[in-house]
């Protein structure tokens, strides 16, 4: 692009979802160009007060800030200078400091990768982190960290991405000599189920629970609805029902009741007589996020607890430019890091927003084990609506029959389906390698996986259990890691 001497170009950014193709959604990106002569520049303003008289108008000031001239928040009449960012561009003065726009809210934070540079980054919503389906349990809250001999600062530190491609994997695990668990597995074998079939007639899982790995001995979380314990399906496992504040919480009994959860569809994927761990106890966990994992910790060597699932998160739409780690509720790092010094696996459904770039919080964390899905009729088939991004794990199943809460079958699907899924795989691994721990059960499942390839993002592993239970039993020495993150690429920090 030709430019004319001293003029000074604004982009404005305008997003298009297009259907590329009948499988997958593509955000374009479009720029609209205002040019801003040098003559035109002013005194300093005060943004979003100093009226003005033509609208999309741009001026800079004295200090080489860029302003256009829009309409007052709340005003249909009203033009007001306000100050043109661009986001993960745009360079701002004070960690921390918020400026709103519109339906916009920026936040002053550092650039990933460079600690010392601040950018104003897109915050899209600090609403409550919600749930994919209508039900919707409580997600946010302040929380205290659970007790420990060593202290803990709270702390939630915005990290701007100002990137959507995937960060380089190396061709080893850092500070090892072990390669890296790159998927390499087919799908031929497994055909897929028909919709109305169920989590244990997939991917193999039939013959493992024929040959005893079903997960006894060991219990799997899931943080949702409640549940109800009165279902056939339930009738021969061990169920806990509990009840969480922000600060922990305490077993209840399991509720009667007859009316739709989004918590059952998941109980019934993850265990029961039509679950992944037919034989693994279910703690099904109501209440606050932060809370849940809170009693997660508390009680994770009581139960044996492998693993816990959470399809919940921030919402939002593409993942580029966005605020890493600044949605989610106060304390969650600090939980997360100590489950992982504890050995629990600790899983989010990435969202069913058909984006191709993006992925909703907590999920470009560290140590946040992040799933979407494929097609149970098809598991080479990444579903349509899943949202992908370089910050995915792994891709399970979903869309099939799970447990209804009248006593019958009901159709349950979503990301909400295949991360519980995904969860129930770790108490496999325990079962079949008791002495692994979770980092070393997460390898398998990645090291054994059949990749399938997104728009953006490639050779995603999409989970095999017979394999990844295969692997663990003949490994003569399991690999020298202890933490998930050691085999995790994250845009977070």
């Amino acid at each position: 692009m030709n430019h004319s001497p001293g003029l000074f170009h604004l982009g404005i950014l305008i997003y298009n979802n297009l259907m590329i193709s009948k499988t997958r959604r593509i955000s374009i990106l479009f720029f609209i160009t205002v040019a801003v002569t040098p003559s035109q520049a002013f005194a300093a303003i005060t943004d979003g007060v100093t009226p003005c008289t033509t609208k999309s108008e741009a001026k800079r000031d004295t200090d080489g800030l860029t302003y256009v001239c829009l309409l007052a928040t709340g005003s249909s009449k009203k033009l007001v200078w306000k100050l043109a960012i661009s986001a993960g561009e745009t360079i701002c003065a004070n960690k921390g400091d918020k400026l709103v726009q519109g339906n916009t809210t920026y936040v002053c934070a550092p650039v990933s990768g460079e600690p010392t540079k601040l950018v104003w980054g897109r915050l899209l919503s600090e609403s409550k982190p919600t749930t994919n389906a209508a039900a919707k349990p409580s997600t946010t809250g302040k929380t205290t960290i659970p007790k420990s001999t060593t202290p803990v600062t709270i702390s939630n530190k915005p990290i701007i991405i100002v990137q959507s491609t995937a960060k380089p994997i190396p061709p080893l695990i850092p500070n090892t000599n072990i390669p890296w668990p790159l998927p390499t597995g087919d799908l031929f074998k497994y055909q897929g189920v028909r919709s109305e079939q169920h989590a244990n007639e997939q991917l193999g899982l039939a013959g493992l629970h024929a040959e005893g790995i079903t997960g006894k001995g060991y219990s799997i979380a899931f943080i949702d609805n409640t549940i109800a314990r009165t279902h056939p399906a339930f009738s021969d496992i061990d169920v806990i029902c509990v009840s969480v504040s922000d600060i922990g919480g305490s077993e209840n009994p399991c509720p009667n009741m007859t009316n739709p959860s989004h918590g059952q569809g998941v109980a019934g994927t993850m265990g029961g007589k039509f679950g992944v761990a037919p034989g693994a106890r279910l703690i099904s966990i109501q209440g606050s996020m932060v809370g849940g994992l809170i009693w997660v910790y508390d009680n994770y060597k009581k139960y044996n607890i492998t693993a816990v699932s959470l399809s919940i998160g921030q919402g939002g739409t593409l993942r580029s430019n966005q605020v890493c780690g600044f949605a989610v509720p106060l304390g969650f790092k600090e939980i997360l890091t100590r489950l992982a010094n504890e050995d629990v696996a600790v899983l989010f459904s990435t969202a069913n927003m058909g984006t191709v770039n993006w992925v909703r919080e907590p999920n470009c964390l560290p140590g946040v084990i992040s799933v979407a899905s494929v097609s149970a009729e098809n598991p080479s088939q990444i579903q349509t609506y899943s949202s992908i991004s370089p910050d995915i794990d792994l891709l399970a199943p979903a869309d099939f029959y799970s447990t209804g809460t009248n006593g019958t079958e009901e159709m349950f699907g979503g990301t909400s389906q295949a991360t519980p899924f995904a969860a129930a795989l770790f108490a496999l691994g325990k079962q079949a390698r008791p002495e692994a721990n979770i980092a070393q059960i997460f390898y398998y499942i990645k090291k054994t996986a059949a990749p399938v390839d997104d728009i953006y993002v490639k050779q995603i592993p999409v989970i095999r259990p017979v394999e990844m239970v295969k692997a663990l039993k003949e490994a003569k020495e399991l690999p020298a890691i202890t933490l998930v993150k050691q085999i995790q690429v994250k845009s977070g920090e």
